[in-house]
């Protein structure tokens, strides 16, 4: 019940129509049968006969033959269109297919109409010229009809034995089209690809020379450094310092360098770049930087957690990185250089600042106990102490008269410590963490990188090595061989640094 109330479904209705579509189809041609008999017999056109259809006179006998032949062809057509778009559909399943039909006679395969027309004059044609003298035609109409189909044969048939070459040549022009097109499509690839490659090739042309720059500036790099160490300094620095061959490197480094400016941006290839990177890399392992660094590690004292080595890089890596008036303290602490008047700034410097360096002086410690309650004496000996001619104006004043030294060699040894102290008061806040940061920072990833020490472990480590007695020789030369490489490659603003990571091995 509930069934019938719902209605019949969609699927249930096609399926009734698969039942009943052919017999139906069987029945409706039947009714258009008998319909078209009944119109012709309500012409008037037949007669009964025996309970049949017969003729009536011979000129109604041949308009209904042509009318039926007209509607058997009529019919022919429509069922040919019929099962040759179905025969597509299926072929062809959700394809558009007008755009390719549009051209065709009634969208039919090409000649097909032509096949027809023929066809019907043939059929029609044949029979009137045969039965002619029944029908009652006259020589000149059945003349006509005979030229009539002569000639459509003769034009259908020709048609049909020429069509042979026509479809042949027809599918020469199709592939000749078809090959033109593919042509034109490779032609355009072929463009493509030559502008990918020209693409390649700029990109290979703009890395080679990337990297030859980039190889060149590192050979001037090291080529700096080394015509210091070894064509300035080499000479005054003890044998052996300078590792053999080393000079060799150099001349050779530099005939590749001048080469390879001489060179075009066209003219650099694969195999310049590689000579120049050969070049340096040759002139680092003769360079006698490693060699210095190493000797000089002797007379550094212990800072933080650092290797010997690796705390010399740190020193010069700080120094590199202070002010023009801190650089020249620092050296000045570094190698215990003699006094300069421009390094200590009177104005920077407080009479309790003073007093507080005299202490760690002995000979003017001990020679001036009895006058630092004196007002102004502070000031007193600050003004004389700074002044070109100090050892002349202490000795009048406290030497001779007063007998505060016993010579006056002893009063310069106490004049020199006082201005060392002094000095080094002034140079305390010199060095700042941000500036040993950035110098680890350029060490890290190498065998020199270590932990960060403070301030005041740096001047600690660099007040040892101004008084450590116990380094040799060939370890203070190798010091101050560096300390002199860091002031060139402050003019050079080459951080002594990056040359010291690519060469410690």
């Amino acid at each position: 019940m509930g069934q019938n109330a719902r209605g019949i479904s969609d699927k249930e209705k096609t399926a009734l129509w698969e039942v009943f579509k052919g017999p139906l189809t069987l029945i409706l041609y039947g009714i258009a049968g008998v319909i078209v008999v009944l119109a012709i017999k309500a012409t008037g056109l037949f007669q009964d006969v025996a309970g049949f259809l017969t003729f009536g006179k011979s000129a109604e006998r041949i308009a209904t033959l042509v009318f039926l032949v007209g509607l058997g062809f009529a019919a022919f057509l429509w069922w040919l269109c019929a099962r040759y778009f179905q025969l597509l559909r299926e072929a062809n399943p959700g394809e558009n297919l007008l755009s390719s039909l549009k051209d065709l006679p009634m969208a039919l395969p090409e000649g097909t109409v032509r096949a027809i027309i023929a066809l019907i004059i043939g059929v029609v044609g044949l029979p009137l010229l045969v039965f002619s003298k029944e029908l009652g035609l006259s020589d000149a109409i059945a003349g006509y009809v005979n030229g009539i189909i002569i000639g459509v044969f003769s034009y259908y048939f020709g048609t049909r034995a020429n069509a042979g070459d026509a479809q042949t040549t027809r599918q020469t022009v199709k592939m000749l089209d078809t090959a033109q097109a593919t042509n034109a499509t490779l032609e355009q690839k072929v463009n493509e690809l030559n502008g990918e490659v020209e693409q390649v090739d700029g990109l290979k042309t703009s890395l080679q020379a990337s990297d030859f720059d980039r190889q060149t500036t590192r050979l001037q790099e090291q080529l700096t450094q080394a015509e210091v160490l070894i064509d300035v300094l080499g000479p005054a620095l003890p044998k052996g310092l300078i590792p053999d061959g080393a000079g060799d490197a150099l001349k050779t480094a530099q005939q590749v360098l001048e080469t390879a400016r001489k060179l075009k941006a066209g003219e650099i290839t694969g195999e310049t770049v590689t000579q120049v990177a050969s070049a340096a890399e040759t002139l680092i392992g003769k360079s006698p930087l490693t060699a210095l660094l190493k000797t000089a590690a002797g007379a550094m004292p212990a800072l933080a957690n650092l290797t010997p080595a690796a705390g010399v890089a740190l020193l010069l890596g700080v120094a590199w990185r202070l002010g023009s008036d801190q650089y020249r303290r620092w050296v000045a602490r570094v190698l215990d250089a003699p006094y300069d008047p421009q390094l200590i700034s009177l104005g920077l410097i407080t009479p309790t600042s003073a007093e507080i360096a005299l202490k760690d002086c002995p000979i003017f410690k001990k020679a001036f106990a009895d006058r630092l309650q004196q007002p102004a004496f502070i000031s007193d000996l600050l003004d004389a102490v700074l002044r070109d001619d100090a050892a002349d104006r202490l000795w009048a004043a406290y030497g001779a008269k007063s007998e505060c030294f016993a010579s006056r060699g002893e009063l310069e040894q106490g004049l020199n410590e006082f201005r060392g102290a002094l000095l080094w008061d002034q140079s305390a806040s010199d060095i700042s963490q941000t500036q040993i940061r950035e110098a680890q920072a350029v060490l890290a990833g190498t065998p020199l990188a270590g932990g960060e020490p403070a301030p005041e472990q740096v001047n600690a480590a660099l007040r040892e090595i101004a008084t450590n007695s116990n380094a040799s020789d060939e370890q203070r030369s190798a010091l101050q061989a560096l300390v002199l490489l860091v002031g060139s490659l402050r003019q050079a603003k080459l951080d002594p640094l990056k040359l010291i990571a690519e060469g410690w091995k």
